[in-house]
């Protein structure tokens, strides 16, 4: 994204988005009392990215979300220690091995790109909670796709492979 559509995206306060079925969606939406060097922080994100300033700034509060519904389940598992929690990487590939390693089960957050494709059913109902603000998931094409939608929220793609 250049300045100059930053630059327009801050005076119309619009960003256009194409839907899945290939309309348009310009939404104007106003949010009150943001911290100015925070603001002018996002726009700099959303230059160095090439990304629109609501695409950046939809990608925080993702991420917030995802560290808030993490933060509740990590508060049990404070008290009752029942799970690791695996968070903030790139990429990273997990196998059945992986799992039974770590010994208990575990959760998976903020992770750009996440291949289980080498993790069985049974190891994936026994050793995965959740999986949560993930831009790529990779599973095996045998996998229930029952188990994934029951434990992930904030996936961005699931791929099936093999």
């Amino acid at each position: 994204m250049t300045e100059e559509e930053i630059e327009n995206e801050k005076e119309t306060g619009q960003t256009e988005k194409t839907n899945l079925d290939g309309k348009k969606d310009n939404k104007n939406i106003s949010v009150k009392g943001i911290n100015k060097d925070l603001y002018k922080k996002v726009m700099q994100k959303a230059v160095e990215t090439g990304k629109t300033i609501g695409e950046v700034t939809n990608d925080a509060y993702k991420a917030l979300l995802s560290t808030m519904e993490f933060a509740v389940q990590k508060s049990g598992a404070i008290m009752h220690k029942d799970f690791e929690i695996i968070s903030n990487f790139n990429e990273l590939s997990v196998s059945d091995t992986d799992l039974k390693e770590i010994g208990k089960p575990v959760a998976f957050s903020n992770i750009d790109y996440l291949d289980l494709s080498n993790v069985s059913n049974e190891v994936f109902e026994k050793y995965i909670r959740s999986i949560l603000h993930v831009k790529k998931l990779t599973i095996p094409s045998k996998m229930k796709k029952s188990i994934i939608l029951t434990r992930a929220k904030y996936i961005e793609k699931i791929e099936q492979k093999g």
